[in-house]
């Protein structure tokens, strides 16, 4: 089993297999009902000029769904569904929750406004969080956004972007736990169990029962020696470091 999820894994990491999904490759796999619903809304945020803004939306999810980002109306970031796991299971559970956070790095009057998170999934109609952006007229402060965004050398820390946090998924199932991160330098991701005494062992990439995709992800089948212990992904650059803790949970349906 898990050899033959290493090959396969190998052979189709080359792929767009997000564009080439069809419904039903999806969706008829399903164990479980499927549906999007929001966890945590978004919350309004008001803040100086200049300062830097990070908003968040949280959702439920069966199966991954791919999660869209607007300001103003207008489509401004996009991560797609981690759902190569679906390529390499005939049926699953596919249940996750998905977190993810937009940056805003210098709050000015272009960069406040209305923003939306939207939950897509071709199993269950698409669901809006929304946020409005305000700056704090009380503290006036030197603009210095249009200075910053013009540097060409501009840098900035970690901060993961998109990440699955839970998923449920059968005993023989493959699961894909998904960390992307932006930052300038380009973030290093790494990942680990985290154990009892909050140390950290690294996850051991030359087993056959894992595998780190291009993207920052992670590809794992069920490790009995494992089974309950949180992951973290972390995400490092020159300027810092950012963290966030999965749980993979495999169990009957």
């Amino acid at each position: 089993m898990f050899q033959q999820f290493f090959l396969l894994s190998s052979c189709i990491l080359g792929l767009n297999y997000a564009a080439d999904f069809e419904k039903t490759a999806i969706c008829d796999g399903l164990l479980e009902k499927p549906g999007l619903n929001i966890l945590n809304p978004m919350e309004s945020k008001t803040s100086e000029k200049g300062s830097t803004v990070i908003l968040q939306c949280e959702f439920g999810a069966t199966p991954q769904a791919t999660i869209t980002w607007f300001h103003r109306g207008k489509k401004i970031e996009k991560h797609r569904a981690a759902n190569l796991e679906s390529l390499l299971m005939k049926n699953q559970i596919g249940t996750s929750v998905l977190l993810s956070k937009y940056r805003i790095d210098c709050l000015d009057e272009s960069t406040a406004g209305e923003y939306y998170c939207q939950a897509t999934s071709p199993c269950s109609e698409p669901v809006v969080s929304t946020a409005l952006v305000t700056i704090d007229r009380t503290k006036p402060t030197e603009n210095s956004c249009k200075l910053r965004r013009n540097a060409s050398n501009s840098l900035s820390p970690p901060i993961i972007t998109f990440f699955t946090s839970s998923r449920v998924e059968t005993p023989e199932g493959v699961v894909q736990l998904a960390c992307r991160a932006e930052g300038n330098p380009k973030p290093k991701i790494n990942w680990s169990f985290v154990n009892e005494d909050d140390s950290l062992t690294p996850v051991d990439l030359t087993l056959p029962e894992y595998m780190q995709l291009q993207n920052g992800d992670l590809l794992t089948v069920a490790d009995e020696t494992k089974v309950g212990a949180p992951l973290r992904c972390t995400a490092t650059n020159q300027l810092g470091t950012a963290y966030e803790e999965a749980f993979a949970f495999f169990m009957e349906p």
